[in-house]
């Protein structure tokens, strides 16, 4: 979408969002913002960026990509909107995860009511088969940044939580996002 479409230009760096023109919608919308979701080929000056990302998705052999650029730059939606061109699902790992939640914990419910031990479900336990996007990654703390990317390389999950090995295939895509400005990977 470009300047001369029929959208008014809003101020988001590489995407032209805004509201419709009043010709276009009934009257009961006139003025109001239009919500739009851009496929990633929408995207303006993000070319290496939308290359990657689908060689991400046709490459077997490519499991995760890092897009760096400073903030306003359409790294988070461009990580987004991979879902509109592939049919795995998305997963986004949030910036507080914790250990328990990345590999799962004990399911306490589960041993109080049956007596045995089981590993409740985690984030990487339901990533199988779909996309992981870990925005801002520098900012995640580094041991989880790390597990993440290792379980995805290697194809499996490996952990041992409370006393149970935790072993599961994982065939997942990682999509992660970066602002130099905030800081390196570790």
């Amino acid at each position: 979408i470009g300047p001369s479409s029929s959208y008014e230009e809003e101020s988001v760096p590489g995407f032209h969002i805004g509201h419709r023109g009043s010709g276009e919608l009934d009257e009961g919308h006139i003025g109001k913002p239009v919500s739009v979701c851009l496929p990633i080929t929408a995207m303006e000056g993000m070319e290496e960026a939308r290359d990657a990302l689908s060689v991400l998705l046709c490459s077997p052999d490519v499991h995760s990509l890092l897009i760096r650029g400073p903030s306003g730059t359409g790294k988070s939606v461009a990580a987004r909107s991979i879902s509109r061109l592939s049919d795995m699902g998305v997963i986004e790992i949030p910036q507080n995860i914790t250990r328990e939640q990345l590999f799962g914990s004990i399911d306490i419910e589960t041993a109080m009511r049956t007596g045995r031990r089981v590993v409740s479900e985690s984030v990487l336990g339901r990533a199988d088969g779909k996309i992981l996007v870990a925005d801002n990654a520098n900012l995640l703390p580094e041991d989880i940044l790390q597990s993440i990317v290792n379980a995805v390389s290697d194809g499996m999950v490996m952990a041992e939580v409370d006393g149970i090995s935790v072993n599961s295939a994982l065939d997942a895509k990682l999509i992660c996002t970066m602002d130099p400005n905030e800081g390196e990977l570790s």
